[in-house]
């Protein structure tokens, strides 16, 4: 993908109330800290988004925001008492500076949250007291040290990140520092196994001759398929998974060292599953165009909708490029009279290097068999390749895609050049945020905000710095839920235990949160449609027609919640978050 630019907005007018707000709240706690004993961790840290409510030990009457003590209120059946003869005021103690690690800003509505993005973990606005120093590998009184194992050239756009979780996380009294990885084959890494095993010795050692690491953002190439378990069954590193998701049993071969921002593989298709049962089984296939491969042909469009399904990660030997990472679609549909047969499910059906004759081969066999409806889980390259496919086969079925290969948002759909006339058959389910105007995503805020001299990249390709913008949330959320006492236990708790905010917007981005047992962030879908015709919120977007669609102004729904009935896909005016 490209590479790292782009700023966005500074905080604003409500944020500067919710400053004012908090000071209010603050002013007398502080006024009072020379003579408190410091706050406990358990006030302050994993479930501390009402700590500004309550007060330290000991400064119990100095909540109510003026600092001076509520009149008491006299037990029942009591006498009343004389009020004492009133004294002289003692002078109130001098302010004292906060340093910028102790105190944080809230952003509201409540239950208050840490940023603006409505995907942030809870507030944590104040800390004081003794962090426990060394409390785990990579982790100092003063840091908490994370690997870039592929910088892609792009140290100055990271370091502006640092910058703006620094400032706005609570770390508690430390500071995240990265350490720029030098990683074979160039700034994105390499595919080959024995130089991604390279890259993570290097970087589990710590870069540039630096203290070995607390965790690593994601490694580029080949999603980090060999990165990511050398990291964590080897050298014990937390490391945290980028654009296209691994399922549980990845995740959990060397637990609890592996994260992930996007669902789960196994939970994305079983949503998918029971999405195509809910809104398309047992339907005519309305959305195809032109003729089945019977003889005499028949109409796509005047059939009950068959399913076929194809499996094609990013590499060949990608660990869910198995078929029984199929089993949560397969089991959904065949619960509701779907079935799909085995010859239709077929997997890594583009080899090589995107080879054209295979991708034929594969299309020309789903229709044959009267296939209307074609699943793909396909990364986006192969997505393009297997429209190719079936365009020089004269077949033209509706088009499933998902998150799974990223194949959900504009930049996916320019790169894989599918034909118009494929596309315009093509809809799904996306488990990412919806796309919005560049300038207002969480990673040109997140820029701007912590190097305000880098500029933004608002094409459509750069909705990819998304992904390493996305994977650093999750580490900062991990190490603010853990507490001052930060290893990999109370990094994994802190996330399973919070209950992140995940307040309704009008972008709807999406709820996350973490299971009990579970590696992901990402928590449900929205439903979207390709337009061949309408432009998306970039600001190439008008050089390149084209993009997805939302319906419902992308509307989220989970496993148990996908509604019923025919979807009006291709219909009215196209959301493409671009207002």
């Amino acid at each position: 993908m490209s590479t790292l630019r782009r700023p966005g907005r500074t905080p604003g007018a409500v944020n500067l109330a919710v400053a004012l707000g908090l000071l209010v709240l603050l002013l007398p706690l502080l006024l009072h800290a020379a003579t408190a004993s410091p706050p406990t961790a358990a006030e302050f840290s994993p479930n501390a988004k009402q700590v500004i409510k309550k007060a330290p030990p000991g400064q119990a009457a100095a909540v109510s925001g003026t600092g001076a003590s509520p009149t008491p209120t006299p037990s029942p059946g009591a006498s009343a008492q004389p009020s004492a003869a009133p004294s002289s005021p003692t002078p109130s103690a001098a302010p004292q500076a906060v340093a910028e690690n102790l105190l944080k800003q809230c952003v509201g509505p409540p239950p208050l949250r840490q940023i603006e993005d409505p995907q942030s973990p809870p507030c944590i606005a104040y800390w004081k007291g003794d962090n426990g120093g060394a409390t785990s590998k990579g982790v100092t009184r003063e840091n908490v040290y994370i690997a870039v194992p592929t910088p892609e050239n792009a140290q100055a756009q990271y370091t502006a990140l640092f910058n703006f979780f620094n400032k706005r996380f609570q770390f508690y009294g430390r500071k995240l520092v990265p350490e720029f990885c030098s990683s074979t084959g160039g700034g994105s890494g390499s595919s080959d196994q024995a130089n991604q095993n390279k890259d993570a010795a290097d970087a589990a050692a710590g870069c540039n001759k630096m203290p070995k690491p607390f965790a690593s953002t994601f490694y580029r190439q080949n999603n980090g398929a060999y990165y990511m378990p050398a990291m964590a069954c080897r050298y014990k590193t937390i490391v945290v998974g980028s654009y296209s998701p691994y399922d549980s049993r990845f995740l959990n071969r060397c637990a609890p060292y592996q994260f992930q921002y996007p669902m789960e593989v196994d939970e994305e298709f079983a949503n998918i599953g029971e999405w195509t049962c809910n809104r398309l089984a047992g339907r005519l296939a309305q959305w195809a165009d032109g003729n089945d491969g019977s003889a005499p042909p028949k109409r796509l469009s005047s059939l009950k909708r068959k399913f076929g399904i194809l499996l094609e990660p990013f590499t060949d030997d990608d660990p869910v490029l198995t078929r029984s990472a199929l089993q949560p679609i397969v089991s959904r549909l065949h619960a509701c009279g779907a079935d799909v047969p085995t010859q239709d499910a077929i997997i890594n059906p583009v080899t090589g290097e995107f080879d054209a004759a295979s991708a034929q081969n594969a299309m020309l066999q789903l229709k044959n068999d009267g296939v209307t409806t074609v699943i793909c889980m396909c990364n986006f390259f192969s997505f393009g390749t297997l429209q190719r496919g079936a365009a020089t086969n004269a077949f033209t079925p509706e088009w499933i895609s998902s998150t799974f290969g990223l194949n959900d948002v504009n930049s996916s759909f320019l790169l894989g050049a599918g034909p118009a006339a494929e596309l315009a058959n093509t809809f799904g389910v996306t488990f990412q945020p919806r796309m919005v105007n560049p300038l207002l995503n969480p990673y040109n805020v997140a820029l701007a905000e912590g190097d305000p001299s880098q500029s933004p990249d608002t094409a459509t390709t750069g909705e990819a710095k998304l992904e390493v913008y996305r994977a650093l949330l999750l580490l900062a959320s991990g190490i603010q839920m853990a507490g001052p006492d930060l290893n990999v236990t109370t990094f994994r708790d802190g996330l399973r235990r919070t209950k992140f905010p995940n307040p309704l917007t009008e972008t709807h981005a999406g709820f996350v949160g973490f299971t009990s047992d579970g590696y992901s962030m990402t928590k449900d879908g929205a439903e979207w449609w390709w337009s061949n015709s309408a432009q998306g919120p970039f600001s190439d977007s008008s050089g390149h027609p084209g993009t997805v669609c939302y319906l419902s102004g992308g509307r989220r729904y989970s496993l148990g919640t996908w509604p019923r009935g025919a979807a009006p896909f291709f219909a009215g005016s196209c959301d493409s978050g671009a207002s």
